[in-house]
């Protein structure tokens, strides 16, 4: 790490704990694990970023609750908010790409029951069979 805290290790651990903690609830807050939010990339990396940020303002905060005015880990703080949200969205995208391709071979599909049997199903039906990419199988039609 390019920068050091002047607090004592076990503050350093706890003030770090208070971070990491921070940043996964304002992640779970964020509505992150929405299907409606990972379809947009520029949604998904903007509430990415605001967690982050949340987890550094956490971090400069319980650093200076734990000690002096020149205890706060400003800088870590910036580099450690940087690095989480370019790390957390690298790995979601490449995650998604993975998902994606395990869905082309047919794995990770969602069941669903189309109900009509006019054109409109019909090219609904093709399209969701053509592109599994989409995670949908029709397994049955109602008339």
């Amino acid at each position: 790490m390019i920068f050091q805290s002047h607090l004592r290790p076990d503050q350093s651990t706890v003030v770090w704990l208070a971070a990491v903690a921070s940043t996964l609830v304002a992640i779970q807050m964020a509505n992150l694990y929405q299907p409606w939010v990972c379809s947009e990339f520029s949604r998904q990396a903007a509430r990415i970023i605001a967690a982050a940020a949340i987890g550094a303002f956490a971090l400069v905060a319980s650093g200076w609750l734990a000690g002096s005015v020149s205890a706060i880990p400003a800088a870590p703080a910036v580099e450690g908010a940087v690095c989480a949200a370019v790390l957390i969205i690298v790995l979601r995208w490449r995650y998604s790409r993975w998902l994606k391709g395990k869905r082309a071979d047919g794995h990770f599909l969602q069941t669903v029951l189309l109900v009509g049997t006019n054109e409109d199903a019909a090219a609904i039906w093709r399209m969701l069979s053509d592109e599994p990419e989409l995670s949908y199988r029709v397994v049955v039609v109602v008339c």
